[in-house]
């Protein structure tokens, strides 16, 4: 037990008995995909979970990974019958990938840019294209 305290002291999550609120950059990426009718978005790993959970419902967040991922395979089956989603990207890699994929291939889209992670959305162009992009990496 105490090691635990100590570890979420360390981490700021504990200021003596009493928990501390941070701030969870999440919070504005879920704000945002609520105030543009985003139900739907592909992540990384740890993204994904938590999005899902802190959106408390109201946004289902599935890996972009190809389907050799074991976890989530049916919760991203259900997010594919969804044709407007987002991607959210945390990696400049990942971002940099998803940028050129959309550039070479000429799909239309937003982005949006909220502290350390970027959110692609709205895409316009032929449907196995911008399908592509739920699992791309």
């Amino acid at each position: 037990l105490l090691n635990t305290y100590k570890f979420y002291a360390t981490e700021g999550v504990m200021h003596g008995f009493k928990i501390q609120k941070r701030h969870q950059p999440l919070m504005e990426v879920i704000e945002f995909c609520n105030t543009n009718n985003i139900k739907t978005a592909y992540g990384g790993w740890n993204t994904t979970y938590i999005t899902t959970f802190l959106s408390a419902g109201s946004l289902t967040v599935a890996e972009y990974f190809h389907d050799r991922e074991v976890r989530g395979k049916i919760l991203k089956e259900k997010t594919l019958a969804d044709p407007e989603f987002a991607v959210i990207t945390k990696i400049k890699e990942r971002t940099d990938l998803y940028r050129a994929y959309l550039e070479n291939n000429k799909i239309g889209f937003k982005e949006k840019q909220i502290g350390i992670y970027t959110i692609f959305w709205n895409f316009s162009g032929p449907g196995p294209d911008v399908d592509r992009l739920r699992r791309l990496i």
